[in-house]
């Protein structure tokens, strides 16, 4: 009997183990974010990397579901081929800093920190290492950010860099 609740044991802690397969780097953004979880603002807009600089053109993302919104800015239905619109009347650059706890959350398309079977679908990836989000995700740090096409969302904290997250709906 003793020998059967024993092995049920290191089976059960066996299962457990396996249940925590992402590879990312999770654990360790959050312990290094754990002091600073108030977020002072949320925005949308193009980025541009240069070196410990963000630099955001900030941009409106309407969904097909406002109807308001929609009605002001005069755009319709067909406005909306990918079920958002981004409205962006004016180029305008602001300047944020990038610390070492920023975090970097994207789709690892082609699966450079993500095991293929281990992936589950969503290929969601966080990470405080700005090389990887450079490599990983959509953005291209080839282009100016006049010429950027895919908005990111930014977590601020003051005008510290808290996180930036790629959306797959926004990368398509």
């Amino acid at each position: 009997m003793k020998k059967s609740i024993l092995l049920l044991s290191i089976m059960f802690l066996v299962m457990l183990s396996g249940c925590n397969t992402n590879t990312d780097n999770t654990d360790e953004v959050e312990k290094n974010q754990e002091n600073t979880t108030d977020i002072s603002e949320e925005i949308a807009g193009y980025i541009f990397i240069d070196g410990d600089k963000l630099y955001v053109d900030e941009v409106e993302i309407i969904e097909n579901s406002d109807k308001e919104r929609m009605e002001e800015l005069n755009i319709n239905d067909s406005d909306f081929p990918n079920g958002y619109y981004i409205y962006n009347p004016t180029f305008e650059a602001d300047e944020y800093k990038i610390t070492d706890d920023t975090a970097y959350d994207f789709v690892d398309f082609n699966l450079y920190y993500i095991d293929e079977n281990e992936a589950d679908g969503d290929r969601r990836y966080r990470t405080n290492n700005i090389d990887e989000f450079i490599k990983g995700s959509s953005y291209r740090e080839e282009l100016p950010l006049e010429q950027q096409t895919i908005p990111y969302i930014i977590e601020l904290h003051g005008e510290d860099v808290y996180c930036i997250k790629e959306e797959l709906l926004y990368t398509q």
